[in-house]
């Protein structure tokens, strides 16, 4: 049973590594000690001790203390785009970003490593950590660690978990926790309000938990075995995720368990062929390292071998002095022999004692200098030797660490031959989950039988409900006005049941769209699929929770019927409102009078122009024709009686010119498809019907913005972009007295008027996170728009769910409006306050925020001030602060541009949609959602430092100087897919400011989500999404994006330009192969002005240039283009695709792809076969039909090209390799 343990990787330090298990088989990927890891998809995070941390995202990168100050790393965690590790030895948690810059530190209480933290996971949206026990002193845990640890939230510091023997690895599952209870040898899973759910007890040191294909992965040390543990290796368990009994057991080739990882199947390859590869490079370093060490120590030896020959020097010095002295001692000896017979014999004896004090003197003097040299010389000598040793030793260690370098490099080389034999075995597996997959969908289907047996049971209470309101209305008589309260009442429950049947249809709704979701990605991987159908579990869970709900409900409009007695005190007030209804019914009176009164206008008018047509018809004009007229007729209905070959005849007759014309350039095939068409029809294809135009250059007047007052900003905007091409608009922010101009009109904010225009477009502003706005009347006032702008991509997301169709919708975020006030004049308050939050603060989240700060700065909330008299408030606060209503609310774009524009610096909470506003983190001092400490820090700080205040302002002002607008950008784009403005007007105002940030880009629609996920798990390239232009004709827009992204490339100076669209699908050598095409297609002898992906519909006419070998690819030259799935561009094309002309509205000739087809003089260049391919499952977003339509097309090309290809070889005598 060993084989269920897959895809996993496991960590263990103090001589461990790092180890890939498959199919039951441990691949050794290296030897650095492991301890804490964290997948993201391809994405890992690595801690190895002492102090480093690797982050393996694209080119793999070391994180050291002198990046971040940390020591002893236990821990790591990806959370989006932050990075965490768990320092231990500092007490410390740090956040940082992707480039090791340090964002965030949490520095618990006590000396170094006092708690032992050591492990980290976000658990229900909050970050939590484990430690052994809140002690002071280092290392206090030491033999106290019995029911001293704990879990605990990181931010807010509140104990979640508590009663726990040293723990490890917290692993969230749903919305449980499991945790290894390593003191006591257990892992155990508690609720999410920390109560213990269950507890099982192993052999052995628990330690690294991961859940993966239906099974709990346990890690069991060795060498952490607790006095009563049995275990004697270290080894993984297998768990059944429901029962919990054990499956199987792998023994580990090592001591330790840190950490396990289950990885996804489709990224196993990748991510193991990543950290093999990085620790193939830490490994050269390390040799590098050692052999400088062993030069180092040569070189000191050999300054040691030098001094030891100075020293023989010195000594062989001071035995010359020696001798000299032991001469000069022989000749006074001599000289006191001859002492007696001299005549001198006094003078002598007093010369020899002085002597003998000298000698005395100098002996001693020497004996000491004799003494000390012997000594440094013994010293230097012993020094020499045990360097020498030492030497040796290091020799001996660095020939066996070479040996083992050498050892290892073998083992590494069989490590890799066993890892690609792993990935293969990953690639055969794949088609034995087929069956598993079905018995998965057959489940599904189940579900969906109980979702459908739940809607009858809902059926059911939803007529138990009904029968109550009849009850409740029976019993309302005895109210006062028994018929006004009855219909008051009846609405009321009427309201009330509706809403409850639209929240229970939304999330039958939402229920069966994630069954949908579970069976159309029933081909992804094993783990999505089990992951999923864990969810499916627990909305069966949630389902008996709303069951419960209904019934709560059931008792709940009983409890209504008990207070119908205090609806008495509201009657007055429904008569008030009766009388307000009165009025209104009037003034509709009055207008349907008026309304009338019209019509019988027209009425009358209809009459006289009957009299004038009777006396038409009686003139001598119409008597005198009506032979001729007659047989007109008579023609006609000849002709429509004969058939349809008949009047094709008649067309033919009438206009041969333009038919034999519309012949030229076609093929035979063509040409008789069109003619049996044009017979079968009787003529020409009837025209289509023209859409209905969103005129903003009426005759009729000016364009009107109906608005909001909290809107106003936006309708400003529209204003300013509107003037600026020469478009009259006007705003407004209510129905006119008078009833709406017949002019088009922007509705921003359409829930919020009573009354909408006839032709509008809406700009929808509400926040998808909350469904209350979302009723089936807005919905109603969406969809009977011409269009609908959202400055949200997520919001859009939840319009298609709604139902909406993405041809409606239009993406708008908001922008920058430079001189949105001119230097308004702060408010006679304004030194009472420092900070302006302006909104609703009626929420308790809000509230909080506002109470916390206002401990430490002078708040001033405002509500329900618009226009200057806001701006005057805003003018003299030093910040502003932006907080949301709801914890995962988006960003308050319209707030936040507002302040930008007007020249505030703002603090924000971070939104959940940041990905759609990057342009904001360089301009808005953003903190994390629900960090009320962080923003009040961030206020103090730009309120104590007025001169970084104005610096920031300032630096805030040169950028947005130099802003690309996209309000502009997308506002303008709407208008030229309109027919409002010319591809020229958009350039000049908006289009040529656009910055290319590669020359790689992908064509896409921003409104169509779903593609845009998609093409970015796939994009690995570094390709960047272009946001394409737009018109009614989807195949105009996307000639026109190519255009506009050519004449961009020209703009900034490309020597070629890469365009792919979004449905491609790239082979997996996509970047070898793009390397080898670049090569060709830079060599100075191939002539190129495209280079073609993919041809999705070849011509036959289509001729064969040239044929080379290159690398062992097939570069085929021909002269015709069709298709633009990936395509390779050269400056020498693209003055001709500039020269496209938008304003010729034939389909036939001027698509692109057929435009750059009808110029025989290009040189286009493919490889045999196609590099690229086509996602079959994509829709088209310029024709309307599935991708899967283009499969033929696609397979009819590439065998046309391999059937030219071997003509033109044959006809040239050519083999492969030659030209």
């Amino acid at each position: 049973m060993t084989s269920v343990f897959n895809n996993l990787l496991v960590t263990s330090p103090n001589g461990g590594g790092i180890f890939f298990v498959h199919g039951g088989a441990i691949q050794k990927l290296d030897a650095l000690d492991s301890t804490g890891l964290s997948v993201s998809g391809r994405r890992v995070l690595r801690g190895i001790q002492p102090s480093l941390v690797v982050l393996y995202q694209g080119t793999p990168m070391d994180i050291n203390p002198t990046d971040i100050a940390f020591g002893d790393v236990h821990d790591v965690l990806i959370d989006g785009d932050s990075f965490y590790l768990v320092s231990t030895q500092g007490n410390e948690v740090v956040r940082f970003d992707a480039g090791a810059i340090e964002e965030e530190r949490w520095t618990l209480p006590g000396e170094d490593d006092a708690w032992h933290v050591n492990c980290l996971a976000k658990w229900n949206g909050r970050l939590v950590f484990s430690a052994f026990g809140e002690f002071s002193l280092h290392r206090e845990y030491k033999g106290a660690t019995k029911d001293q640890g704990f879990v605990q939230d990181l931010r807010s510091g509140e104990r979640l978990i508590t009663g726990l023997s040293q723990p490890h690895s917290l692993f969230p599952h749903g919305q449980n926790l499991m945790v290894a209870n390593s003191g006591e040898m257990a892992l155990q899973e508690y609720a999410a309000d920390g109560s213990l759910l269950r507890s099982m007890s192993f052999d052995g040191y628990v330690r690294g938990v991961s859940v993966s294909g239906g099974c709990i992965f346990v890690g069991l040390s060795r060498s952490r075995n607790l006095p009563q543990a049995e275990a004697q290796t270290a080894s993984l368990v297998a768990l059944d995720a429901v029962t919990w009994d054990e499956i199987a057991r792998l023994s580990l080739p090592t001591n330790e368990v840190y950490d396990v990882h289950a990885v996804e199947a489709r990224e196993a390859s990748h991510v193991v062929a990543l950290i093999a590869a990085h620790s193939s490079a830490i490994l050269s370093s390390i040799i590098t390292d050692k052999s400088e060490r062993l030069r180092d120590l040569n070189v000191e030896l050999r300054h040691l071998e030098r001094e030891r020959d100075s020293l023989g020097v010195a000594l062989e010095q001071i035995n010359a002095v020696e001798t000299r002295l032991m001469k000069a001692i022989e000749q006074r000896e001599e000289i006191a022999g001859a002492r007696n017979s001299s005549t001198f014999a006094a003078s002598l004896d007093a010369l020899a004692a002085s002597v003998d004090t000298a000698r005395t003197e100098l002996q001693g003097e020497h004996a000491r200098q004799i003494a000390g040299l012997m000594s440094l010389v013994s010293d230097l000598e012993s020094r020499a030797g045990d360097m020498h040793d030492e030497l040796l030793a290091k020799l001996d260690h660095a020939t066996a660490l070479q040996s083992r370098i050498s050892q290892l490099e073998g083992e590494h080389a069989r490590q890799i031959a066993g890892l690609m034999s792993l990935v293969s075995d990953l690639e055969s597996r794949a088609g034995d989950m087929h069956d598993e997959l079905l018995a998965k969908l057959d489940h599904a289907t189940a579900l969906q039988s109980r979702i459908s047996q739940l809607e009858g049971e809902h059926a059911r209470q939803i007529a138990g409900l009904m029968s109550l309101v009849s009850d409740l209305e029976s019993r309302a008589g005895d109210m006062h006005d028994e018929l006004l309260a009855k219909l008051d009442h009846a609405t009321a429950l009427q309201s009330r049941i509706s809403q409850l049947e639209g929240e229970h249809a939304r999330q039958i709704a939402g229920l069966m769209s994630l069954v949908s979701d579970l069976e159309s990605r029933a081909g992804d991987m094993h783990d999505e699929l089990l992951a999923k159908l864990d969810h499916a579990t627990a909305l069966q869970s949630r389902i008996r929770q709303l069951e419960g709900e209904l019934s709560a409900g059931k008792e709940a409009l009983s409890a209504e019927a008990n207070r119908a007695e205090a609806l008495k005190d509201k009657v007055r007030d429904l008569e008030a409102a009766l009388a307000v209804q009165s009025e209104e019914f009037d003034v509709l009176q009055q207008e349907f009078s008026r309304v009338e009164g019209g019509v019988e206008a027209s009425l009358q008018r209809m009459s006289d122009l009957e009299a004038e047509l009777q006396l038409v018809y009686g003139s001598r004009s119409m008597q005198l024709t009506r032979p001729l007229r007659s047989a007109a007729a008579a023609v006609r209905r000849v002709i429509q009686s004969a058939g349809p070959g008949v009047r094709a005849f008649g067309y033919l007759l009438a206009r041969p010119g333009r038919y034999l014309g519309l012949a030229k350039g076609k093929s035979v095939g063509e040409v008789l498809t069109l003619t049996r068409g044009f017979l079968s029809r009787g003529g020409p294809e009837p025209a289509a019907p023209q859409p209905v135009r969103f005129d903003l250059r009426s005759p009729a007047g000016p364009v009107v913005i109906l608005t909001t007052r909290h809107c106003e900003y936006i309708a400003r905007e529209m204003h300013g972009a509107l003037a600026r091409v020469g478009i009259a608009s006007e705003i407004i922010f209510e129905q006119p007295a008078g009833g709406y101009v017949d002019v088009p009109h922007f509705v921003i904010c359409p829930h919020m008027f009573p009354v909408l225009p006839g032709f509008y477009v809406a700009f929808q502003m509400e926040q998808s996170v909350s469904s209350r706005w979302f009723t089936e009347d807005y919905m109603g006032r969406l969809e009977n728009s011409f269009a609908i702008f959202d400055y949200s991509t997520r919001n859009i997301s939840f319009l298609k769910e709604k139902g909406l169709s993405l041809k409606q919708v239009y993406y708008l975020p908001v922008g920058h409006l430079p001189d949105l006030s001119a230097n308004p004049r702060p408010a006679a308050d304004a030194d009472e306050y420092d900070v302006v939050f302006y909104g609703d603060a009626s929420n308790e989240r809000r509230r909080a925020y506002l109470q916390e700060l206002r401990k430490y700065c002078r708040i001033r909330v405002v509500s329900e001030v618009f226009g200057e008299e806001l701006y005057s408030i805003l003018a003299g606060a030093k910040l502003v602060v932006n907080i949301h209503y709801y914890a995962g609310a988006l960003m308050e774009t319209t707030r936040v541009w507002e302040c930008l524009s007007l020249g505030k610096l703002v603090v924000s909470e971070r939104s959940t949609d940041m990905e759609d506003h990057g342009e904001l983190e360089g301009l808005v001092d953003f903190v994390e959602i629900d960090d009320i400490p962080a923003m009040v820090r961030r206020v103090r700080y730009w309120l104590e430092h007025g001169s970084e205040r104005e610096e920031r302002v300032r630096a805030n002002e040169a950028a947005l100087a130099d802003y690309f607008n996209r309000f502009d950008y997308f506002f303008y784009r709407f208008l030229l897919a309109t027919d409002n403005i010319s591809f020229d007007e958009f350039w000049r105002e908006s289009g040529h400011k656009y910055r290319l940030e590669s020359d790689r880009l992908c064509l896409n629609l921003p409104e169509y989500t779903d593609r845009s996920r998609d093409f970015a798990r796939d994009n690995h390239y570094g390709f960047t999404l272009f946001p394409g232009l737009r018109h009614s004709k989807g195949w105009l827009g996307c000639a026109m994006s190519y255009k506009y992204m050519i004449m961009l490339a020209r703009e900034h100076g490309l020597d070629r330009v890469t365009i792919c669209e979004d449905d491609v699908e790239f082979p997996a050598d996509f970047e070898e192969a793009c390397a080898s095409i670049d090569a060709y297609l830079s060599s100075p002898d191939v002539r190129w002005d495209i280079f073609s992906g993919l041809m999705a519909d070849l011509h036959r006419d289509a001729k064969i240039l040239a044929v080379d070998e290159h690398e062992g690819r097939s570069f085929v030259t021909t002269n015709r283009l069709i298709s633009t799935v990936m395509n390779i561009y050269s400056p020498g094309v693209f003055d001709t695709i500039v020269n496209w002309d938008e304003t010729n509205r034939d389909v036939e000739t001027n698509t692109i792809d057929r435009y750059l087809e009808a110029r025989r003089a290009l040189k286009v260049i493919v490889t045999e076969p196609f590099l690229v391919g086509h996602k079959e499952e994509q829709h088209s977003t310029i024709w309307g039909f599935q991708n899967t339509q283009y499969a033929d097309l696609i397979a009819a090309s590439s065998q046309l090209l391999k059937e030219k290809v071997r003509k033109f070889r044959a006809r040239r005598g050519l083999h492969r390799g030659k030209r």
